[in-house]
């Protein structure tokens, strides 16, 4: 039999750390959760069309990686050390929201969503640039 070594100190310190771990800092965050609500969205939609149509799995897959780009480059600024290298991530995912939209676009047109699939998804897109807009000046106004 091994003994433990370590002090009841050491221990709770491990199991304090391991409580503030329990949630990652960026789950908090408003932004990360609409983030994550657009993705989920946009991977549904990608499910549909996979289901319906056979082939373009290239444009799927890049509505899909777009979309989760969003709410990964949160999370990563999130876990940075500076507010300068967290805006930089934000930048990012304004970045990848533009081109999930884009891609929403080129699909719409090929008539593969339904209108009110697209306005749906157009609503959520818009909301969440704005939120990330907002997000960007405060952080703007933080540093300076």
């Amino acid at each position: 039999m091994v003994e433990n070594k370590e002090s009841p100190r050491t221990t709770n310190n491990k199991l304090r750390t391991y409580k503030a771990m329990e949630k990652a800092d960026f789950e908090n965050l408003l932004i990360w959760q609409k983030a994550m609500d657009y993705a989920d969205c946009l991977i549904n939609i990608s499910e549909k069309i996979a289901d319906e149509r056979k082939g373009h799995f290239r444009i799927l897959e890049q509505l899909e990686s777009s979309a989760l780009s969003i709410p990964q480059n949160i999370a990563e600024g999130k876990g940075r050390n500076s507010t300068k290298e967290f805006l930089q991530f934000l930048y990012y995912s304004r970045g990848s929201l533009n081109e999930s939209l884009t891609v929403l676009f080129v699909i719409h047109k090929r008539k593969w969503i339904e209108n009110s699939t697209m306005e749906q998804s157009k609503l959520m897109a818009y909301e969440l640039g704005s939120m990330i807009n907002g997000f960007i000046n405060g952080l703007k106004r933080k540093i300076n």
